[in-house]
């Protein structure tokens, strides 16, 4: 695919896809420490509670679900993240 930027415009452009980078980036930090909190109250991992999740060997409180959505989000958000850093611009 061919994307054509005006050369007044490519600053701009590099400028605002490095900001949404760097947003994304600061999203996962602030999901990976609120995961570690859930992992800390029920002493397994993340990846352990995503097993235990899909096997239906957890209950239906609120909390299984709000770490499930973290998880989901953080994987999200994880691969816009990768697709936007394949993007490059030439100067």
């Amino acid at each position: 695919m061919t994307i054509s930027i005006p050369d007044e415009s490519s600053a701009i452009v590099k400028e605002t896809l490095q900001k949404e980078v760097n947003r994304l980036k600061e999203k996962i930090v602030s999901l990976n420490q609120h995961l570690l909190t859930f992992e800390k109250k029920f002493h397994f991992s993340s990846e352990d509670f995503q097993k235990k999740w899909n096997n239906g060997e957890l209950g239906d409180d609120q909390i299984f679900f709000e770490w499930f959505a973290d998880l989901e989000t953080r994987d999200r958000i994880k691969k816009r993240l990768i697709l936007l850093e394949k993007v490059k611009l030439d100067n």
